[in-house]
């Protein structure tokens, strides 16, 4: 039996999400991007917008910086090492995020 929403919480299909990809290959980050949107409008996900980084990870940190005021709550990206390569780094970046109270979400594995 469903129960009454309480004040504050929003259901799955209100959560806000950036797509934000990785890599070089424009074909590649064409592909995981339409694999992302596709995983979010399942759902109902509001895309806030796309990012892509070249070979560095300049564009996640400075969304990163900016994610609270934007309300994003996923960074979905193509597989996790789209957000980085390095696992150390991934797992500092990763950290980084959840403690803004987001997650990541990978569509697809690592090729």
């Amino acid at each position: 039996m469903p129960t009454e929403r309480t004040a504050g919480t929003r259901s799955m299909a209100e959560l806000r999400t950036v797509i934000y990809l990785r890599g070089t290959d424009s074909g590649q980050l064409d592909d995981a991007e339409q694999r992302c949107g596709a995983y979010a409008q399942r759902f109902g996900w509001q895309i806030m917008g796309s990012v892509r980084d070249g070979n560095d990870d300049g564009e996640l940190k400075r969304l990163l910086r900016n994610v609270r005021e934007l309300g994003i709550e996923i960074i979905m990206t193509g597989n996790l090492d789209m957000i980085s390569p390095e696992p150390s780094v991934r797992d500092e970046l990763m950290a980084a995020i959840e403690r803004r109270q987001c997650i990541v979400q990978p569509v697809g594995i690592a090729v």
